[in-house]
C-alpha cells in the first residue's frame, strides 16, 4: 500500500556539499530508520499517512534526521533526529528541504508512465 501511494516520489534525492535528503521507499526503511534514530517513525505508522511524505536526511550515508512533509500544504511538519531531538544540522536540513520543495511538488502531478521513467 505505501509503495503504491508514494511511488511517484521514489528516487527523489537532493543534497548540498554534505547532507543528502531522500524519500523513504519501503516500510522496512521506516522500521530501520526508526530503530536507528530511536524514534516512533515505524511504531506510529507514519507510512500510513496519506498526506505525508517521509524523507531521510543523511550525513555520509548515515541517517541523522527524519523529515515529515505535508503534501497538501507543501511544508515541513517535523524534522527529528536521534531520540526525537533536533540534530546539530536541523536548520541546515530544513533550509535544504525548503529550497527543494518544488521538486516534491512537481512529482505530485506525475502520471504512471512518467514515474516509471524516473525510477529507471
Amino acid at each position: 500500500m505505501y509503495q503504491e501511494q508514494k511511488k511517484k516520489f521514489f528516487g527523489l534525492e537532493f543534497s548540498d556539499d554534505q547532507i543528502t535528503i531522500k524519500v523513504l521507499e519501503s516500510v522496512k526503511d521506516f522500521l530501520h530508520e526508526g530503530d536507528l534514530l530511536k524514534h516512533c517513525l515505524f511504531a506510529n505508522g507514519y507510512y500510513r499517512k496519506q498526506d505525508s511524505l517521509i524523507l531521510s536526511a543523511r550525513l555520509d550515508g548515515v541517517p541523522i534526521e527524519t523529515i515529515e512533509v505535508s503534501l497538501s500544504e507543501m511544508k515541513i511538519i517535523q524534522s527529528r533526529g536521534k531520540g526525537n531531538q533536533a540534530s546539530e544540522y536541523n536548520k541546515r536540513i530544513k533550509k535544504l528541504l525548503n529550497s527543494n520543495l518544488n521538486l516534491i511538488n512537481k512529482r505530485m502531478s506525475y502520471k504512471e508512465q512518467e514515474v516509471e521513467k524516473v525510477a529507471v
